[in-house]
């Protein structure tokens, strides 16, 4: 329920394992990186049960001007519901790093809060998201992977409903960025779709 702090400085963030063979409920977790080059870290989470995040998950990379680091990469899976109660940030910084990758596989899978795989240095690219279920599927908050010289791809699948009530940001908004090359909404049952999907280029 508390401060999983496992941030880095040059030599990056750390590495989460997490096993569980029932429920998980994670609070605050910081695999944030820093000095010049630091990557952000690398989280593997598996639960046989429903996999609960509780807290703001930190992982953004090192932001030192023209000197950075890439964002976390994540990959979360649970045989039972997965709830994203809490805001996600992974974000690229400085010059030209790119924000980080994000992978969500579970039964319902419900999304209440921001997740941000945002680049925000001049030459930065968003990162990917992937989301899969076998039950219903609620995408109620923001999901960014734009950046100003691109955008990463968002990929989300269910085997059943999939609603998306926020926005989906995975535009290039620089004067020369690129969209998304995918944005991919699969679903079983009915998609509905309450929000505003943004995957242009060129400084729309």
């Amino acid at each position: 329920g508390g401060l999983v702090d496992i941030s880095g400085g040059e030599s990056g963030g750390g590495s989460l394992d997490l096993f569980s063979e029932g429920n998980i409920g994670l609070g605050q977790l910081d695999i944030s990186a820093g000095g010049e080059f630091g990557d952000a870290g690398i989280g593997d989470i598996l639960a046989l049960g429903n996999l609960n995040l509780n807290g703001i998950i930190s992982g953004s990379g090192a932001d030192n001007g023209e000197l950075c680091g890439d964002a976390a990469d994540i990959d979360m899976t649970a045989d039972g519901d997965i709830n994203v109660n809490a805001a996600m940030t992974m974000r690229g910084r400085g010059l030209d790093c790119s924000g980080g990758f994000l992978a969500i596989d579970g039964n319902a899978v419900t999304v209440a809060a921001q997740i941000d795989l945002s680049a925000t240095g001049t030459e930065g690219t968003g990162g990917d998201l992937d989301i899969t279920s076998v039950g219903p599927m609620q995408i109620a908050a923001n999901v960014r992977a734009d950046g100003p010289d691109g955008a990463g791809d968002v990929f989300l699948s269910s085997d059943a409903d999939l609603t998306i009530g926020g926005d989906i940001l995975a535009n290039g908004y620089g004067t020369f960025g690129s969209g998304a090359s995918l944005v991919e909404i699969d679903a079983g049952g009915a998609i509905v779709i309450g929000g505003d999907i943004i995957a242009s280029g060129g400084g729309q």
